[in-house]
């Protein structure tokens, strides 16, 4: 995940300062509007209540469900983003991976096998 992000990073299509909403559109209200790539990549971004949510179901539902699961949520209360770590893996994952997935024009399982694992097994 992150060699695929850091990827996108250094070819300028994501900034780390952007906020989630410059790429994901769906991504906003709740108090989430200013979370950046950044917060979500250093697991700052104050959606612990999130994971929790999603810890039960994540891999018995859809990725789109997944995600509208993240998209429809409020931020942690009184946890301002950027202020708290929290180890939020699936929130991070699915997150980087739409963007990942949206700045490719791809399905991120396809980018993951043919940039990483694919590229790593033939070097």
């Amino acid at each position: 995940m992150s060699i695929l992000f850091g990827r996108i990073w250094e070819e300028g299509l994501v900034e780390l300062d952007d906020p989630v909403t410059a790429h994901l559109r769906e991504f906003k209200g709740g108090g989430k509007d200013a979370i950046t790539i950044r917060q979500v990549w250093t697991h700052t971004c104050s959606l612990l209540n999130v994971e929790q949510q999603l810890f039960p179901v994540r891999y018995s539902q859809s990725h789109a469900a997944n995600m509208a699961l993240i998209c429809a949520a409020k931020i942690d209360e009184g946890v301002a983003p950027g202020t708290r770590a929290g180890y939020q893996t699936t929130v991070v994952a699915l997150l980087l991976a739409e963007v990942i997935s949206r700045k490719r024009d791809r399905d991120f399982r396809e980018i993951i096998r043919d940039e990483v694992f694919f590229a790593a097994w033939h070097e």
